[in-house]
């Protein structure tokens, strides 16, 4: 698990699921109770887009902004779920073929993280074409 790899070292329950309800500001992140429906509509959505045929990749970029804005929701563990999910992203975009630059010191991170807060399904396609088109 990626979250695992990530913070293995620094957190003794690293990979492992929240357990409580969580919110941020005032976003309110999914449920505990409701986890297994999220895990069931995330793998569905990831499954989709590895098999889709995309003509163009305006419209693979949707499907992949939609599926990191539904993990962000998601929002899975206490502590790393931002660096967690811009690296499930990033391999899942490689793995079709997209190379996705969303390092902290990449030109596309501010409208990445605005993009993350506003929860905007439109601002984040546009993040993610940025991050496509610049070479770091």
């Amino acid at each position: 698990m990626i979250h695992y790899k990530l913070f293995g070292d620094i957190y003794s329950w690293a990979g492992e699921f929240r357990t409580g309800n969580f919110h941020k500001y005032s976003t309110e992140f999914f449920p505990v109770s409701r986890f297994k429906y999220a895990i069931e509509d995330l793998n569905t959505q990831i499954s989709h887009f590895n098999r889709q045929s995309y003509h163009s990749t305006e419209t693979q970029l949707y499907d992949l902004a939609q599926l990191l804005l539904d993990i962000k929701m998601f929002h899975p563990f206490r502590e790393g779920n931002g660096r967690t999910q811009r690296l499930f992203i990033t391999l899942i975009a490689e793995q079709n073929g997209i190379t996705l630059h969303l390092k902290k010191s990449s030109p596309a991170y501010d409208s990445y993280m605005q993009a993350a807060v506003a929860d905007n399904l439109k601002m984040m396609v546009e993040a993610l074409t940025k991050a496509i088109t610049n070479d770091i």
